[in-house]
């Protein structure tokens, strides 16, 4: 598009005539199915055919819109359009005038053109969102000064539930329009756009229960509750109901938490303990909100105790636009998302990895790392995400502190990026969705031990459909890369949200349609320093959000480490504990990429030992894989293997 095609919107320009409007718009709450009614009135000079509405829906994690197929060739117009019902309807137009024209709906996902929008400016904005549009052609014949173009979107009528509104609160979104009045290509935004409405949260809905993963014998510990919407956000107002929670396992144990309607919605039923070694529990919580249950608890009474954390969250710094006040993906400020991460999700550890730090919002970011960091309980690092056409990273440091803005000049791209901060041992670097965006011949195994295999754009593990609905370029899974021989353990995040560990289906980026993931690290305390040096060393694993409990090692070498032999011909034994949140399914073991083993369990947990007494190859590594029966993964990092 060149930029005679489309008019620059600033707040003093000459807009395009008509009048444009929301008619029809119920109150809009996350998750929810509505209808909404555009109208724009024709302006003084009309519209010839070929003129162009454009309607822009607030952002990509709407419902598609659906219209009608034509049964024949674009180019068949007016009266000699006709239609099949080959193809869900959920968007629909009318035209309200005297006149023979028809409306030609049609629809399509993209970004605005940012360059035209901002003049120059170099920055993202509100308006420059992946959106729907939805486009209405007038054809056959014009229409006149007060005639009139009516859209439904979330249209009933044809066997919809209507349209879905985001899963993620905002406190403004905006709905946009421009005209092309004559058919030329030329878009001209129009009086009333944007439009701008509030996403509300929903009411209480359900209960978030969580318990450590790794307990001592005897050491009381607390089962947190949280409740939040059916969507995992905050709920709108108080929840005055009743819950009580009791212990499934070894330990019969019940009483009642303290909810008193007061906000934040969280609660905690302490004094829990586990004697015996090995000894398993879950929290089931019930009454006035459908039951739930934690993620199990395991006594061991020595070894590394297992954390939960997300490494990639985006607060409103995140393609920040200063003029707005706001990032692309949120209006939530880092503050707010680390009160989520403790307050509603229970995570240990949490990265705010925002975009660019020679923009505003670095500084204030770092300063919010500091302030919520609290050795022994809390865990929150300092980072940035660089999204480059060779790869999207998100570099974490080690230290806190508040670092000045980058210069302007800082050199983004391979190998500036990686030479920036090559030699330092206080700075990792982890490639993410690489399936969308990589090019592993630049990688730097020094900088980048570790890979985010899932998030909410998908898994990038293997090449293919599973868990991924977008294309794929070829060679950049995670898969090939650790065939190239790179030593990568396995990380996942959140990615979009601005909420740590939500762990729902959609942000606010219908691209990114999955549940957010969560990394597990063995680390001996909750400090930044442990659990920064448990993902240097690959002492990680990833799940798609399940609290999953996962030990595996070969020879007893744990995950991510190397386990060394003395010949080729020496067996492998390889040792596999699983706990799940829900019955597993199978558990996958494999071997340089391949599927060595697979087993099958009929409940949550399984021990399985086995032993490959094949020939060793110098190159050789084995990773875990776990699937439930409720759809939940997890991913080992790999162990690898050295002779001599």
């Amino acid at each position: 598009m060149s930029e005679r095609n489309i008019s620059k919107s600033t707040p003093n320009s000459a807009i395009a005539g008509g009048a444009f409007a929301l008619i029809a718009c119920p109150e809009l709450e996350v998750g929810v199915w509505t209808t909404l009614v555009f109208r724009y009135v024709v302006g003084a000079d009309g519209l010839p055919p070929h003129a162009v509405v454009r309607i822009g829906l607030p952002n990509t994690a709407w419902s598609e819109p659906l219209v009608a197929l034509p049964r024949y060739w674009p180019e068949v117009e007016g009266s000699r359009r006709t239609y099949a019902p080959f193809r869900r309807v959920n968007t629909t137009v009318d035209l309200v005038t005297r006149s023979a024209a028809r409306g030609y709906l049609r629809s399509f996902t993209a970004m605005f053109p940012t360059d035209l929008y901002l003049a120059g400016s170099g920055t993202f904005g509100e308006k420059a969102n992946w959106r729907h549009w939805i486009d209405v052609v007038i054809e056959a014949d014009a229409l006149a000064e007060g005639d009139e173009v009516r859209v439904v979107y979330g249209d009933t009528r044809f066997g919809e539930q209507g349209a879905r509104v985001q899963a993620v609160p905002q406190s403004s979104v905006a709905f946009t329009a421009y005209l092309d009045a004559d058919g030329s290509g030329h878009f001209v935004e129009l009086a009333a756009s944007p439009l701008r409405r509030q996403v509300y949260p929903g009411p209480s809905a359900k209960a978030r229960v969580v318990v450590p993963s790794i307990v001592r014998p005897g050491e009381p510990f607390a089962a947190r509750v949280s409740v939040t919407d059916a969507c995992g956000n905050r709920p709108r107002g108080k929840f005055a109901g009743a819950l009580s929670a009791e212990t499934l396992g070894d330990l019969d144990w019940h009483g009642q938490l303290p909810f008193g309607g007061h906000s934040p919605l969280h609660a905690q039923a302490p004094g829990i303990a586990l004697d015996s070694e090995n000894a398993t529990l879950r929290v089931s919580v019930t009454g006035d909100l459908p039951e739930s249950r934690s993620n199990p608890a395991q006594c061991s009474a020595s070894g590394d105790r297992i954390f939960w954390g997300d490494l990639h969250v985006h607060s409103m710094y995140h393609d920040y636009n200063a003029e707005e006040r706001r990032g692309l993906w949120a209006d939530v400020a880092p503050e707010e998302c680390f009160a989520y991460a403790r307050e509603v999700s229970f995570l240990d550890f949490v990265a705010i990895t925002d975009s660019d730090p020679s923009r505003p919002g670095w500084e204030p970011t770092q300063a919010a790392v500091d302030e919520h960091y609290r050795p022994g309980s809390f865990v929150s690092f300092r980072g940035f995400e660089a999204g480059l056409e060779e790869g999207h990273r998100h570099v974490i440091f080690a230290s806190g502190g508040v670092e000045p803005q980058y210069p302007p000049d800082f050199d983004w791209s391979f190998p500036g990026l990686h030479d920036a901060f090559r030699g330092r041992d206080d700075v990792l670097m982890i490639p993410h969705h690489t399936k969308a965006f990589m090019n592993w011949d630049h990688h730097d195994p020094d900088l980048e031990p570790v890979v985010e295999v899932y998030s909410s754009w998908g898994s990038s593990e293997e090449p293919g459909s599973d868990l991924w609905e977008k294309m794929s370029v070829p060679g950049a899974t995670v898969r090939d890369a650790l065939n190239r021989g790179f030593r990568l353990g396995m990380v996942a995040g959140g990615d979009i949200c601005p909420w740590p560990g939500r762990s729902h289906p959609g942000t606010v980026h219908g691209l990114a349609p999955y549940a957010g993931g969560l990394t597990a690290v063995f680390a001996e305390e909750l400090s930044r320093e442990a659990v920064f040096e448990a993902l240097r060393s690959r002492r990680c694993y990833a799940t798609t959000g399940a609290r999953i409990i996962l030990r595996f090692d070969v020879c007893g070498t744990p995950m991510g480490a190397t386990v060394r032999l003395t010949s080729p011909d020496e067996p492998r034994h390889v040792a596999v504990s699983v706990i799940g949140t829900y019955r597993i399914d199978r558990v996958d073991i494999l071997k340089n990429c391949e599927m060595l083993w697979s087993k099958k369990a009929e409940d949550e947990r399984l021990e399985w030992c086995v032993t490959d007494d094949s020939r060793c190859e110098p190159s050789d590594f084995y990773y875990l894989r776990v699937f439930q029966a409720d759809g939940a993964r997890a991913w080992s990092s790999p162990i690898w293997m050295e002779i001599g």
